[in-house]
């Protein structure tokens, strides 16, 4: 009797750690409801033109455990691009093209259990890196390209907070995760992430059939 209680202990142990803890991995993409970038510096002899950055993509990993918490680790992409053109005898323009790479992490909780239900968290950037290339454009001295990686401008206002609600749909080998995020950057004097930022994004990741 004890060893078939053993077997069957040994047989229902992947069940009662598939249901503890599900490990997922997929891919994020959406848009920006809000802008990008803003900078506060007075512009003299010159204009600033900042991209709206709608895209975001990038891979995210989920932990669901116990079948009522969420966790989130993502890696999103978004494409900077910031005109600088100046009307001064020079004529020089510098254009920064890039992208920006931030790594939030959140914390959800669900509301209900089933294939469809809704859920809420919270969470921070744990991390945001820039890279990409600066180009100078002097007519006196032809074009120069410098390229930049590291923090770049965003260094300082982190950390970020992030808000979250959204809606997950389960089938046996996929979940999907539509939500809305709200991120609240630290501010900062001149060229900087807006403060308040909101997107729309939607998740596509694979799950165990259970």
């Amino acid at each position: 009797m004890a060893i078939g209680v053993l077997v069957t202990l040994a047989f229902s142990a992947p069940v009662f750690a598939q249901r503890r803890l599900d490990l997922q991995f997929g891919v994020r993409a959406g848009a920006a409801l809000t802008g990008f970038l803003e900078t506060d510096t007075p512009t003299i002899n010159e204009r600033v033109i900042l991209n709206r950055a709608p895209v975001i993509a990038g891979p995210t990993f989920e932990a669901v455990l116990y079948n009522r918490f969420l966790l989130q680790l993502d890696a999103m992409y978004r494409p900077i691009r910031v005109l600088t053109q100046g009307f001064n005898p020079t004529g020089a323009t510098f254009e920064t093209r890039g992208a920006s790479f931030e790594f939030p992490v959140i914390f959800d909780y669900y509301f209900s259990k089933g294939k469809r239900r809704p859920y809420a968290g919270f969470g921070m950037v744990a991390a945001r890196i820039a890279t990409g290339t600066l180009e100078s454009h002097v007519p006196s001295a032809g074009v120069l390209e410098t390229p930049f990686e590291g923090q770049f401008f965003f260094k300082s206002q982190l950390p970020a907070y992030v808000l979250n609600g959204g809606m997950e749909w389960n089938t046996p080998w996929l979940a999907i995760r539509p939500e809305l995020r709200y991120t609240r950057w630290n501010e900062k004097r001149g060229l900087e992430a807006k403060p308040n930022q909101v997107e729309v994004s939607v998740a596509f990741s694979m799950r165990r059939n259970q």
